[in-house]
């Protein structure tokens, strides 16, 4: 396999199934720390993923009850709800 720019992202090698997706895969991004979440958005925007973010923890469970994710990034110290409560909802 010939690992390019377009399937490698920091150390992580794409799927070749992720990368053919029916729909672009959909990235949930958790933190209450604005410049990771800056930081984190714009290593990923075109990477053909549709990414939503969430600053807090009851953004992210509205996020995750009107959303359908494939992959959820989560920061397990948020301001009002820790990391794991949210890992514990997307598991119900």
């Amino acid at each position: 396999m010939n690992f390019t720019e377009s399937n490698f992202v920091q150390g992580c090698i794409t799927p070749p199934a992720f990368s053919q997706a029916v729909h672009n895969p959909r990235l949930l991004l958790v933190d209450d720390e604005p410049r990771i979440l800056d930081s984190l958005s714009k290593l990923l925007e075109n990477r053909g993923l549709d990414i939503s973010v969430a600053s807090n923890g009851s953004e992210a469970i509205k996020q995750l009850i009107s959303n359908n994710f494939d992959l959820v990034l989560l920061d397990l110290r948020l301001p009002d709800m820790n990391g794991h409560e949210i890992m514990d909802f997307i598991n119900s």
